[in-house]
């Protein structure tokens, strides 16, 4: 039960009718700007705000600065002005919300809504009349100098906080590159430096440049003899597949008996070997014994050099770890298994290992696999009497006919034809491609 103390002060509320005017914004105009009093001032205090306070907008006039603006209210028969900027404060920071400002009139029931950004409410701050509120200045005068000594070190602070493990990386090697000055000593020491320097430089023609260049450059293929008068003996058999390996090949047999034999060719068309020995298959009949024996253990040696290239590395890392037994035990469990899944001898593989994979890394660097095509487009070039079509070997190391081209050349072939009927030869005298000086065209 109520009391009747508090029965009595109930209102009686009366229901009104509203119409809702919606006012949507327009382009072009700044208004309205709402502004909020926190020092606790109230405009409306002594009735009308219109008369008791100016206000006024002013917009900064410098281009790169034209969104800045300030909202100025300034009481009349007073010293203080109410200053709010839509740049500093709490609108120096992003204003994601909109709002929604509703005047009321009780004379004709209507309520109309004004959309408003955030960007457009200020906090109106008071200002003496007379006084200097210079606040970018004074902002000037306590920001430090950044010159570039100093955001090197704020990058290299920034980096050994927050940066990924390759940045970190990159950046101490940057720092161990440079040299420092108190790791030259004083100023005489310094000085005699440049001039040692100086004495010991020698200025080269842009044609002595290249030939030196020339001459230093290390060729990442198989051993050649760049003196050798025929193309068999540029690269020689036994400096790629040792004498150790030749007897330890066991799908020569398979190999020379789908060369020799129809219904073994047939099937053999159907296996997983590579494109380039299928279609090299039948040349195994018209060879004499020594020259089948020959061509099969090419084409069985380049059947290894795939298989290894293709190979994933987290079983390249394994088969690291077992390189030693590979050699000399393979009568173990685990090497016959790693060799099985292998489909590459032990002898041979353990070769592969040593000759085309980095050992510290446990990975085949990009040297590391372009070398291995070396070889793989050697023996291409025996299998084919040293005149080869590049496509089916292109379709096998799964690259475009002119990437492998251009990998010929670097071996000292020639190539000549369109990209359809491209052959690939080897020359003598070998000659590898040199660098040349590039010749600027006049405009």
């Amino acid at each position: 039960m109520e009391s009747p103390g508090q029965s009595s002060k109930k209102r009686k509320r009366k229901r009104t009718l509203v119409q809702t005017e919606y006012i949507p914004p327009q382009s072009g105009f700044g208004c309205p700007f709402v502004g909020y009093f926190p020092s606790g001032y109230d405009p409306v205090k002594n009735g009308d705000a219109s008369s008791s306070l100016e206000v006024g907008v002013y917009q900064n006039t410098r281009k790169i600065k034209s969104k800045q603006l300030q909202l100025v209210a300034r009481p009349k028969e007073a010293s203080v002005d109410f200053v709010g900027t839509n740049y500093s404060g709490e609108n120096s920071m992003w204003q994601p919300c909109n709002y929604l400002m509703g005047v009321f009139d009780k004379e004709t029931s209507t309520l109309k809504l004004v959309p408003i950004s955030g960007g457009r409410i200020f906090r109106m701050e008071a200002r003496v009349q007379g006084m200097e509120y210079s606040r970018a200045d004074a902002e000037e005068e306590n920001v430090e100098e950044l010159t570039a000594e100093n955001r090197q070190r704020k990058h290299q602070l920034l980096t050994a906080a927050f940066g990924t493990h390759k940045s970190i990386l990159q950046a101490k090697r940057r720092d161990k590159s440079r040299l420092k000055e108190e790791a030259l000593g004083d100023q005489s020491g310094i000085g005699k430096l440049f001039e040692e320097a100086a004495k010991k430089t020698t200025v080269l023609t842009s044609a002595e440049a290249l030939a030196r260049a020339n001459a230093n450059i290390v060729r990442n293929i198989p051993p050649y003899d760049a003196l050798a008068t025929k193309p068999e003996k540029v690269y020689l058999l036994e400096n790629i597949i040792l004498k150790e390996e030749w007897d330890q090949q066991p799908n020569v047999g398979e190999l020379i008996a789908a060369g020799t034999n129809a219904r073994a060719a047939a099937e053999f068309q159907r296996s997983d070997y590579p494109l380039f020995v299928r279609t090299r298959i039948n040349k195994l009949g018209s060879e004499s014994d020594k020259g089948r024996d020959r061509l099969a253990h090419i084409l069985s040696y380049i059947t290894h050099l795939l298989n290894f290239k293709d190979m994933p590395f987290h079983a390249i890392k394994r088969l690291l770890k077992a390189r030693t037994t590979l050699e000399h035990d393979t009568g173990d469990k685990e090497t016959a298994r790693l060799m099985e899944s292998s489909k590459i001898p032990g002898v041979t593989l353990a070769k592969f290992l040593k000759l085309f994979t980095d050992s510290k890394e446990s990975t085949r660097s990009r040297e590391k696999t372009d070398l291995l095509i070396s070889y793989i487009l050697v023996l291409t070039l025996m299998a084919d009497g040293f005149e080869t079509h590049p496509s089916d070997i292109a379709a096998d190391l799964k690259m475009i006919v002119p990437d492998v081209k251009s990998r010929y050349q670097e071996l000292g072939c020639k190539a000549r034809g369109s990209q359809n009927n491209l052959k690939i030869s080897l020359p003598v005298p070998l000659t590898f491609p040199t660098m040349n000086e590039t010749v600027r065209r006049r405009r």
